[in-house]
């Protein structure tokens, strides 16, 4: 069967790379110019932020052997964490689980996955319309693809759009990412902050790769 899957994240890889091992025909559409999704880097002149998830663990059987089988695209991190509070001396701020990043940006490890699939790139899904045994996925730049089945790893308020279908029950707790460059060097690689809007800093320039 061909099968297209729309998004080119983390869910779009594990998906597409076990659809490949079942003997399907995959092709990936991805509105923007990289792999990634959630695990989304950006490139400011000579500086790399990680503006979507900055780490991940590996918490089951089923993804530490995924993991595994692309180890060449991530490392584990064992960054200086300290924790940061107004008014308080800074302490260091120990893991109790190995972390990862990919490398050599986050998206390392969707490519990996999708290393032998069709991927484009610029595509954005207008919408999926299913006839009789096909579907028809249009384009926003009005070209259609006819697939078997699409698939849609987008979030639920794109999907939602896409595909014509309720999806109100599904909510999301929201972040935003700030990125900036320091003027001086950070005496750690990622802190903890506490009473504070912001949360979480890391310096990603610090990273392995």
């Amino acid at each position: 069967m061909r099968i297209g899957v729309i998004g080119a994240g983390i869910a779009a890889g594990y998906l597409g790379s076990e659809l490949q091992k079942m003997g399907h025909e995959l092709i990936v559409f991805e509105k923007s110019r990289g792999f990634g999704g959630r695990l989304a880097t950006r490139r400011v002149d000579d500086a790399q932020f990680d503006h979507g998830a900055p780490f991940f663990t590996a918490r089951t059987p089923l993804f530490k052997d995924v993991l595994s089988q692309h180890s060449s695209s991530v490392v584990e991190w064992t960054p200086r964490v300290i924790t940061l509070a107004p008014g308080a001396k800074a302490y260091k701020r120990d893991w109790f689980e190995p972390h990862y990043v990919c490398t050599p940006a986050m998206g390392a490890l969707v490519k990996s996955l999708l290393a032998t699939s069709e991927v484009q790139f610029e595509r954005e899904v207008r919408s999926v319309i299913s006839q009789e045994n096909i579907c028809l996925v249009q384009f926003k730049d009005g070209s259609v693809e006819q697939c078997d089945f699409a698939i849609s790893t987008a979030p639920a308020e794109q999907t939602a759009s896409i595909m014509d279908v309720d999806l109100q029950g599904v909510s999301y707790s929201p972040c935003f990412a700030l990125l900036g460059i320091p003027t001086q060097s950070l005496e750690f690689e990622a802190a903890v902050v506490k009473d504070s809007l912001i949360e979480w800093i890391e310096c990603s320039s610090r990273k392995p790769g």
